[in-house]
């Protein structure tokens, strides 16, 4: 009779699971193409020709931004597959948590200010320093920041607190003092029966066709994961549906006067200068005419002689006889990919060809893969999407080191 309850058990729980994939699988598809969608009807409409300079920016405008939510959903469900496979590296050290803070506020705001939302911070400057990963800290403040503006309704508030908690120890140590750091809204709020679910991954209070906010339902998990993995913690409160919600952070302190430096980020957005690439040749590899092409005018008006090809084949006859000064490749491609591509350029007798420099740029953008390429002999690694600015960023770079390089 026990084995029969214990079978009952696991397939009403196998069933539910099941369910629960279908209804994730279905708000995938759903959440993939509503963005798909506005970009591609944005772009048969420009394409038509009857358009005003005003039509023009706004139908970029919304390509733009549905191109970054569909990116966004891509890499919530790659930072998930990478936590569930436990392949998900966490750089900690002592950090400043006000800098995460504002970064994650900066993030949010233009969205808050669109919905006409406001946000409103609360920051105790010598909380702190913590033990974290600043990026990843970053990461689970500004998801927490995104949910709460889209939860909540305009004339709203989002209001971020950060303070020290618990009681100092003796002679200066820590004791059990933390840092907390409280995300509240005034938006929908969480009904009593879902609290105990928040952070379950493919788990949302409202699955159905009619749900009011989109989402994969996996930023509140991928949060908790990541934060419990540098030693904190997360918790929810809410007094209800439509009263708020507050989720709170708890941080370790780290010890006493360790600090790192922190490396400010590009400005994804930002669209700079293209380097001096005069009197250089640049050779860009890609199967796919239109990332070719989009590095090719990217690199328009930096002086550059820019050659182009589709394979390996190709590329590495063109190494031979042009010597690049500058080798851009992609990874996937047919016959030959770019890992044996860079690993025939770095084995050419020519030691001059061989030594190019080279930067990977590839949709294949897990950390292994950057690994990989950079161990193939690839000297910078960049995935896509790739930002115009973040681009020429790199290749600016990868040029000063090589002039300076030689000049030595």
């Amino acid at each position: 009779q026990q084995l029969f309850l214990d079978e009952q058990r696991a397939r009403v729980e196998a069933e539910n699971v099941s369910q629960m994939k279908d209804e994730f699988l279905a708000t995938l598809s759903h959440e993939l193409r509503t963005p798909l969608n506005a970009m591609l009807g944005w772009s048969q409409l420009l394409l038509q020709g009857q358009r005003d300079g005003a039509m023009l920016r706004r139908g970029l405008e919304t390509i733009e931004r549905n191109a970054r939510a569909q990116s966004q959903l891509i890499e919530d469900m790659l930072d998930m597959s990478r936590l569930l496979a436990g392949k998900v590296r966490i750089e900690a050290g002592p950090i400043q948590p006000q800098d995460f803070v504002n970064a994650a506020l900066e993030t949010a705001r233009p969205a808050a200010m669109a919905r006409s939302v406001g946000l409103n911070a609360s920051i105790d400057h010598g909380a702190g320093p913590v033990r974290g990963d600043m990026a990843r800290m970053q990461q689970v403040l500004s998801n927490l920041l995104s949910n709460a503006v889209k939860f909540t309704e305009p004339g709203g508030v989002v209001t971020v607190t950060l303070r020290m908690e618990g009681k100092a120890g003796e002679d200066g140590e820590p004791g059990d003092r933390a840092v907390a750091i409280d995300v509240a809204d005034t938006g929908a709020g969480i009904a009593p029966e879902f609290l105990p679910y928040v952070f379950d991954r493919f788990r949302q209070a409202d699955s159905s066709s009619a749900r009011r906010h989109g989402g994969l339902g996996l930023g509140l998990a991928i949060a908790r994961q990541l934060v419990e993995l540098q030693g904190g913690t997360i918790s929810v409160a809410s007094r209800g549906a439509g009263r708020g919600a507050t989720f709170t952070l708890h941080l370790p302190l780290a010890a006493h006067g360790a600090l790192t430096a922190t490396r400010p980020e590009p400005v994804a957005g930002l669209l700079l200068a293209p380097p001096e690439l005069s009197g250089m040749t640049v050779l860009v590899i890609d199967d796919e005419l239109d990332s070719l092409e989009l590095v090719q005018q990217v690199l328009a008006a930096s002086d550059a002689t820019i050659l182009t090809a589709t394979g390996a084949r190709e590329a590495l006859r063109l190494v031979e006889l042009r010597r690049p000064d500058l080798i851009i490749s992609d990874i996937g491609m047919p016959l030959v990919d770019g890992f044996e591509l860079i690993r025939r350029v770095r084995d050419m007798p020519d030691r001059e060809a061989a030594g190019v420099p080279a930067i990977a740029l590839t949709a294949f953008s897990r950390r292994e893969d950057q690994q990989r390429a950079l161990e193939a002999g690839f000297d910078e690694f960049l995935a896509k999407p790739v930002a115009p600015a973040t681009l020429l960023q790199t290749v600016a770079a990868i040029v000063t080191r090589r002039n300076l390089l030689r000049s030595l």
